[in-house]
């Protein structure tokens, strides 16, 4: 695998990569990780419930993925729509979440790099707009935040 496939699974992974991490560094604050849990599962329900308002759907070239995905059933109900971009909001949330939990920049340095190599992975192989990655990216930020203050 070249590191430029390296590094676009990385992106494409990120939510994961970054929820994995966050329950690894949150294990000693108990009360901290179980809101981060509970976060981060309301977070995946407002991304559908907002796709499933906006409907607005992925970019024209992701086209061919949909239909291809579509055909092999893996394409389903509200994946099939962009705004926002879920991958986008995932990673966010954590990013936010964990840094205001832990204030250590070394790690807040790590999960943006994830997080906005996940942004541009998801823009560059055409599954969102800019604006589905901002909105996507705002909304993980303040969902992230809001949790935090919990």
């Amino acid at each position: 695998m070249n590191i430029l496939k390296f590094v676009d699974h990385i992106g494409f992974n990120g939510p994961i990569i970054l929820f994995s991490l966050s329950l690894f560094l949150l294990r000693h604050k108990r009360k901290t990780l179980f809101i981060y849990i509970v976060g981060s599962v309301i977070n995946v329900v407002v991304n559908h419930l907002l796709k499933f308002l906006i409907k607005e759907p992925r970019p024209i070239e992701d086209n061919i993925n949909l239909e291809w995905t579509q055909i092999n059933d893996k394409r389903e109900s509200v994946d099939k729509y962009g705004m926002p971009s879920g991958h986008a909001q995932m990673t966010w949330f954590s990013t936010i979440f964990v840094f205001l939990v832990l204030k250590d920049f070394k790690w807040l340095l790590f999960f943006m790099i994830i997080s906005l190599n996940t942004v541009f992975q998801r823009f560059k192989y055409n599954n969102h707009t800019l604006l589905q990655l901002i909105v996507g990216s705002i909304v993980g930020l303040i969902l992230g935040y809001l949790f935090y203050k919990i």
